[in-house]
């Protein structure tokens, strides 16, 4: 080997740490930003809840309750935004059953069992002769 091969494959090495690096960074950043949302819905919880009490003797300010149920409903929503755009670069899926994460390239739930995909063309082929050998294999 020589000198060349050497710093080839230090550089394509380098180039793969740097890759999973500005992937970290990017999960760590959308993780943050998704505290930081947590953080205003609770907070937003808090003052519905002080406007609840406050009404508790008086007729509830319902616009008040109202609006505040809707910016918590907006914050809930970008903090959906944000989970699944945190599976994304994790490259995971959440179980719909029973809300696991699994690797996306799973057809079924490690955890439950539940099918997370659709097996239709190709991969339902695959699949079936998967299946077909494996009970071969366990005859």
């Amino acid at each position: 080997m020589n000198m060349d091969d050497v710093f080839e494959k230090a550089r394509v090495a380098m180039n793969a740490a740097a890759q999973k690096t500005e992937e970290v960074v990017a999960v760590s950043k959308l993780k943050l930003e998704a505290v930081k949302v947590n953080n205003e819905i609770k907070g937003m919880y808090e003052k519905l809840g002080r406007e609840v009490y406050r009404a508790k003797d008086q007729k509830p300010h319902e616009d008040v309750v109202h609006s505040l149920c809707e910016e918590i409903d907006e914050l809930r929503a970008k903090l959906e935004a944000l989970d699944r755009e945190m599976a994304e670069l994790k490259k995971v899926v959440s179980c719909p059953s029973c809300g696991q994460k699994n690797p996306k390239e799973n057809y079924y739930c490690m955890k439950c069992g539940a099918q997370l995909k659709e097996t239709t063309g190709f991969d339902a082929e695959v699949a079936g002769e998967e299946a077909q050998q494996e009970t071969a294999e366990n005859e």
